[in-house]
């Protein structure tokens, strides 16, 4: 009989996180910070579910399914589109059902990898990020919404909900993670490259 891949079955498909890489370098980057985002973002969409806050619900579980499905995580991609669907349909009842059952799934996810972080980055809390680093990000999402790359714009913009900004960066990533989920890319863009030039700014403010 032959061995059952252990990484491909229902709950995880390495396939089709690779098919969207491209590459196994760049697999593993996504599946790095996928992972190190697990805890920050459970957190969050267990708050929004609790304080009953329908519109940032759908947002987040969006942004979970569109990240799941990049890696490969295909059963918690749906479970996520089904609660998403929930909730712009105002089904309140349903989501405070399903909901822990779906964090369940998210967190379980991380088990199958966890050996690719480190003991810092399993660690409850936000991560710290160097201005350099964030500035190679923001360049990777407005780079991402030029090419119509949506999945990894929003993936990208996603793993930034999970890192140490400032106010404003921190509101300038949620204001183009909405215009993502809304449809406007241009947008997105446009407020990305005004977070990119501010945060030059910053920098020479701090100096």
């Amino acid at each position: 009989m032959a061995k059952k891949n252990p990484v491909t079955y229902k709950e995880f498909d390495i396939h089709v996180g690779l098919s969207y890489a491209g590459s196994e370098e760049q697999y593993v980057k996504f599946l790095r910070r996928y992972f190190s985002m697990i805890q920050g973002k459970a957190k969050r969409i267990k708050q929004c579910c609790e304080r009953e806050d329908i519109e940032e619900y759908i947002l987040e579980v969006h942004a979970l399914k569109s990240n799941s499905r990049l890696i490969g995580a295909i059963s918690l991609a749906d479970e996520a589109e089904y609660l998403e669907q929930c909730g712009m349909s105002g089904n309140i009842e349903e989501i405070k059902k399903k909901t822990p059952q779906m964090l369940k799934s998210y967190k379980a996810v991380k088990d199958l990898f966890s050996f690719i972080l480190t003991k810092e980055e399993q660690e409850v809390g936000d991560i710290k990020i160097t201005p350099e680093e964030t500035r190679e990000i923001y360049n990777e999402i407005i780079g991402a919404l030029e090419e119509f790359d949506i999945d990894t714009a929003a993936y990208l913009l996603d793993s930034m909900m999970n890192y140490e900004l400032s106010e404003a960066q921190s509101e300038y990533v949620f204001r183009a993670k909405k215009n993502v989920v809304d449809f406007a890319y241009d947008k997105a863009m446009e407020v990305m490259k005004i977070a990119l030039s501010t945060l030059k700014h910053e920098k020479k403010t701090k100096a």
